[in-house]
């Protein structure tokens, strides 16, 4: 989704100043609030997050996209790098789950059938099944 996000963005910065996307992309609004409380997160604040996820600083974007082949270069790398980087997580986090898994001190056993869980939550919802 971030490439799509960030290949649209590029495009919509290459258009005419006068074309409807960039003039909305671009502008900013004059009065109003935003909502107090949780704010909802604006297409620019995501672009911003897309940006720094791809390793692309979000204070000088624009003049990277104005180049069109530095710009490509840069959303093809920063998301290679990406996803390169959450799978890598997802492989932790995973090696973290399977290390707990098979220690056995970290596991709290069932008191009615000895079922052996990984946490209090999994427990208390292997009780929860066992009820009905």
């Amino acid at each position: 989704i971030y490439a799509a996000q960030l290949r649209w963005s590029g495009h919509v910065m290459h258009m005419h100043d006068n074309h409807i996307p960039k003039e909305i992309f671009c502008s900013e609004l004059v009065a109003g609030k935003r909502r107090p409380g949780g704010q909802i997160k604006r297409y620019k604040d995501n672009l911003k997050r897309a940006l720094r996820l791809c390793s692309i600083p979000p204070s000088n974007w624009t003049e990277i996209a104005d180049d069109r082949i530095s710009w490509r270069r840069a959303v093809h790398n920063g998301i290679k790098m990406f996803e390169e980087n959450r799978l890598k997580e997802l492989d932790r986090k995973r090696a973290i789950r399977k290390a707990r898994e098979s220690d056995p001190s970290q596991t709290v056993n069932c008191p009615e059938c000895g079922r052996a869980c990984v946490s209090d939550f999994g427990l208390s919802v292997h009780r929860r099944k066992r009820k009905h």
